[in-house]
């Protein structure tokens, strides 16, 4: 057999070598494709897996946190329509009657008495009275309205002597079908006193028309007073009454 020439040995030694550099260029591939880190597995197989792995479970729930500020008020809405009136409720029990009270005052001195020695009181339903404090007489006088009505005055008065001592009086007066309209009660113990000092109180009271079916009558008017009088000293005559009339109706 002939001996190979140069050139035939270079070109069976060219084919060895590329065949090596073939093998090796796979081998490469194939081990960077299983190296981790060198991209994501996106073959059918991985996907399938990725997708069927169950996810992780939820944890305890947290501290609730703290409350933040309150925001500002909105604007004030409109106003809605007024309603229909409800049904008016049961009237209730009847109230105390009133109270009629008449503060009274009598204030004069150095003789200067006229316009200032009287005033003039109301027994509702019953009749009108005066209380008088001047030099010539200190009382109480009261008039009845109707005739026909029975007034009793009821007088109860504490006279303070000037020896010191203290006199308590008790009197009645009355009005009926056999007297007169009027009837008096004086301040003083005995007639043209100079000198007065005490109190008074004392009550009016009538049962209506004694012609009538009967009944409850007016209501019945309470007094409190008193007086301080001097006559005849060297500081002038001077007269002092103070009080009230009160009728609970």
């Amino acid at each position: 057999m002939p001996r190979p020439t140069v050139p035939h040995r270079l070109l069976t030694l060219g084919a060895a070598c590329g065949a090596s550099f073939a093998l090796a260029a796979g081998a490469a591939l194939a081990l960077d494709a299983d190296l981790p880190g060198s991209g994501p597995d996106t073959t059918p197989t991985a996907t399938a897996a990725a997708a069927k792995k169950p996810a992780a479970g939820r944890g305890p729930k947290g501290p609730r946190g703290l409350r933040g500020l309150t925001g500002r008020r909105g604007p004030q809405g409109a106003r809605g329509a007024t309603g229909e009136t409800g049904v008016g409720g049961a009237q209730g029990p009847a109230g105390r009657d009133a109270i009629v009270l008449q503060p009274i005052s009598i204030n004069w001195q150095n003789g200067q008495s006229t316009g200032r020695d009287r005033a003039t009181f109301t027994a509702p339903g019953i009749g009108q009275g005066q209380v008088i404090c001047s030099r010539d007489a200190q009382m109480i006088t009261f008039r009845r309205y109707d005739q026909r009505n029975d007034v009793a005055l009821w007088t109860a008065k504490v006279f303070d002597r000037s020896d010191g001592q203290s006199v308590f009086d008790v009197k009645r007066g009355l009005l009926t079908q056999f007297t007169g309209e009027e009837v008096n009660e004086g301040f003083n113990l005995t007639a043209g006193a100079l000198r007065g000092d005490g109190a008074y109180r004392g009550i009016i009271a009538s049962h209506g028309d004694r012609s009538g079916p009967g009944g409850a009558g007016p209501a019945p008017t309470a007094f409190h007073l008193t007086f301080h009088w001097r006559f005849g000293d060297q500081f002038g005559d001077r007269c002092y009454v103070a009080g009230s009339f009160t009728t609970e109706r």
